[in-house]
């Protein structure tokens, strides 16, 4: 009886675990001028800074980060800090493709709601050609 329990709890405990770290794969290109990839291993819920989206960190870093905010009007934006300090911000109307989708998931940690979805996009800005293709889950 005691095994059952303990072996239950560490079950338990185990998936708990899996569902809370950050599932990211994928990366963004950044070819021109000044070529540069970022390819993104952690992540954060817009909810902490008060919109709807995720925020895609390389190396843990907030100056290399990847910005994907989903509005019911304007749709898909998304802003890139890369790593020589600049900011770039995509709208569809000036990209090949930009589509992305994020979904709130059912779990909630820190009263901050886990965020799904994913990026696609080709878009062109300040002589450089972006693209990128990222699968994001369990951001929180």
């Amino acid at each position: 009886m005691q095994r059952t329990t303990l072996f239950l709890l560490a079950v338990v405990s185990a998936s708990f675990l899996g569902a809370c770290s950050n599932e990211i794969s994928g990366k963004l290109e950044a070819t021109g001028e000044k070529t540069f990839s970022m390819t993104p291993d952690a992540c954060e819920s817009g909810q902490r800074n008060g919109f709807f989206g995720v925020d895609l960190f390389v190396d843990g870093s907030r100056n290399q980060a990847i910005r994907v905010i989903e509005s019911p009007r304007e749709g898909v934006s998304v802003i890139v800090d890369h790593p020589d300090g600049g900011r770039l911000t995509f709208e569809k109307a000036n990209c090949k493709t930009l589509s992305g989708h994020v979904e709130a998931q059912n779990s909630t940690i820190n009263d901050i709601k886990n965020v799904m979805g994913n990026l696609e996009m080709d878009c062109e800005q300040q002589g450089l050609v972006i693209k990128a293709d990222i699968h994001f889950e369990n951001c929180h």
